[in-house]
């Protein structure tokens, strides 16, 4: 019976890590497609003559990256996945460089300084998206990995787990006769 609990408890463990891992895999694609809309509003407020204010946010702790990056999101993620670290860390200059632009674009903007602020968006603001979006996907791409192997472990484990149970259950049964 303690074999059997044991067999039970460790399938759990590692069905709430690949849970887990899985969740991070989901919440970085959300992260991605957020700052990707993140840079199309503000695209948008670029291009519009008439708008006065920007509505998206400049400091990069308040977009959903940054409350993911500067609070336990982060912490969590590296903790179960150290692989990404590196990606993880590569992240933070073009983030920050990413809305500093904003603040100057908005700036531009209210001064009437229009073509400025397009280069400006042009030359820094969408190769500091693309850096964010290109680390984005290669943290999702190891945390996918990590997924597919533990998915593997959890299979092998749970027809090992299978051939225990069955096991005890046939000495179960010899012990009974």
């Amino acid at each position: 019976v303690s074999l059997s609990g044991w067999t039970l408890g460790s399938l759990r463990g590692r069905t709430n890590r690949l849970y887990a891992d899985m969740g991070l895999s989901q919440q970085m694609l959300t992260l991605e497609v957020q700052h990707l809309q993140w840079g199309n509003t503000l695209s948008a407020y670029l291009v519009n003559p008439d708008a006065c204010e920007l509505t998206i946010a400049s400091a990069p702790t308040q977009c959903g990256l940054g409350k993911w990056f500067y609070g336990p999101g982060r912490d969590d993620a590296l903790k179960r996945l150290p692989d990404i670290s590196a990606d993880v860390a590569a992240m933070e200059a073009p983030h920050r460089a990413l809305h500093a632009t904003a603040l100057s674009i908005s700036e531009m903007k209210r001064q009437g300084n229009d073509e400025g602020a397009r280069r400006l968006f042009q030359g820094e603001t969408l190769p500091a998206l693309q850096s964010v979006q290109k680390q984005m996907s290669e943290i999702r791409g190891k945390v996918s990995a990590d997924v597919a192997a533990q998915r593997q472990d959890f299979d092998r484990q749970a027809q090992d787990s299978n051939l225990i149970l069955l096991g005890l259950g046939v000495l179960s049964i010899a012990a009974l006769v």
